[in-house]
């Protein structure tokens, strides 16, 4: 949550170029979730999905939204969601997205390639679905929308179990640079 809520924070310049038409709403676990987790990389994951909402999201809501599933031997799986109310895609469109350059430069290009890619490092993939109907959008607020997500199966960790982890890492750091 503490990480899905910076990343929030980090997209908030580009809401506020929207702040009339476009409202973030973020959906969080209400208890901390401690786990084994490459934090660069879930951050430019949702980043990059958070950018490309906001950006083809014209009015509406883009929707942050994270869920867990218990799992076996002290697992649990995470699921992580960026949906909008932009122009949406088609079916077809949806099993391209990570390809590179799997949609035009104008719709999101390259940054879900890379998303993909850090994705496949992660052990997970990216998912969509959009419930497109050509012309049924009156304006751009009406639009179907589209819903990101991805999974990762992750380790839950015990907090001080962290914190020592991240206090080795740090002694191991050069003092200067």
């Amino acid at each position: 949550s503490e990480v899905l809520q910076l990343v929030a924070s980090c997209a908030a310049p580009q809401l506020a170029e929207k702040r009339d038409s476009v409202s973030l709403v973020i959906e969080l676990p209400p208890e901390p979730l401690w786990v084994m987790v490459d934090v660069c990389m879930v951050r430019q994951v949702v980043l990059n999905l958070l950018a490309n909402a906001m950006r083809l999201t014209q009015s509406g809501i883009v929707r942050l939204r994270c869920g867990e599933r218990e799992c076996a031997d002290s697992k649990v799986e995470v699921v992580i969601e960026v949906a909008d109310t932009g122009p949406g895609l088609l079916p077809e469109r949806c099993a391209q997205l990570t390809q590179r350059y799997g949609l035009s430069v104008e719709d999101v290009g390259l940054g879900l390639h890379v998303v993909g890619r850090l994705l496949d490092c992660l052990g997970s993939e990216l998912r969509a679905t959009s419930p497109f109907t050509p012309g049924v959008a009156k304006s751009p607020g009406d639009g179907p929308g589209v819903a990101l997500w991805f999974e990762l199966t992750l380790d839950r960790a015990e907090p001080e179990a962290i914190k020592s982890a991240v206090r080795a890492q740090s002694a191991a750091l050069p003092k200067q640079l």
